[in-house]
């Protein structure tokens, strides 16, 4: 995710605040399909249920170190 950070900054930031929601949730709500949910499903982070209009890691193991990711870089 790092050399995200350095290829594109604003998507950087954008996946950060998408992942963010997880830190106290197992799936989110989303209006509308935007870039930083399609590099997520694209890299196999999230999974999207069109049906239902939610987003959820694609496993508990991808949750886990979201919310690990988060603790890291919030420190």
């Amino acid at each position: 995710m790092y050399a995200l950070e350095d290829e594109n900054n604003d998507l950087f930031k954008n996946v950060f605040k998408l992942f963010e929601n997880f830190k106290n949730r197992d799936e989110i709500a989303y209006r509308k399909i935007t870039e930083e949910i399609v590099w997520a499903v694209k890299k196999n982070i999230l999974f999207i249920n069109v049906e239902e209009g939610i987003l959820k890691p694609q496993s508990k193991l991808d949750l886990l170190a979201i919310r690990e990711i988060l603790k890291e870089i919030l420190q």
